[in-house]
């Protein structure tokens, strides 16, 4: 049986075909530790925009199981790095979003060009360790 998540983004791809490609925001400090999902974002490849999906992974530590975060749709993983707000309208204006990682305890700041480059080639993860 499918989960939750799931469920959404298939009926979210149905929906929106090939215009939207779904991209998990994950750190691996350059592959020193396990994956850790920090957000789950939307990229429209056709009007060059990144926007927070409406379901937000995080991974917890020790069992490896993905689970959604609460329903505010905000994550204290992501924020805008001049302000410091993490509400979904602030972060899809933002240029520049800054990722913390609870387990390696990098902040790296990551502009949403190079998340929409990653959407349009194609990729389903996008490591900020690589990029901040």
């Amino acid at each position: 049986m499918p989960s939750d998540h799931e469920r959404k983004r298939a009926r979210f791809l149905r929906h929106h075909g090939d215009k939207a490609k779904p991209v998990a925001i994950v750190c691996t400090n350059r592959e020193t530790h396990k994956r850790v999902h920090l957000a789950a974002v939307t990229v429209f490849t056709a009007e060059g925009v990144v926007e927070l999906s409406e379901v937000l992974l995080l991974r917890k530590s020790g069992s490896g199981r993905v689970v959604p975060a609460d329903n505010n749709f905000a994550s204290p993983l992501v924020r805008v790095p001049r302000t410091g707000e993490t509400i979904a309208e602030a972060l899809n204006a933002a240029a520049t979003w800054e990722f913390s990682c609870p387990k390696c305890g990098r902040t790296p700041r990551v502009r949403k060009d190079w998340i929409i480059d990653a959407g349009r080639r194609g990729a389903k993860l996008f490591d900020v360790s690589h990029h901040g």
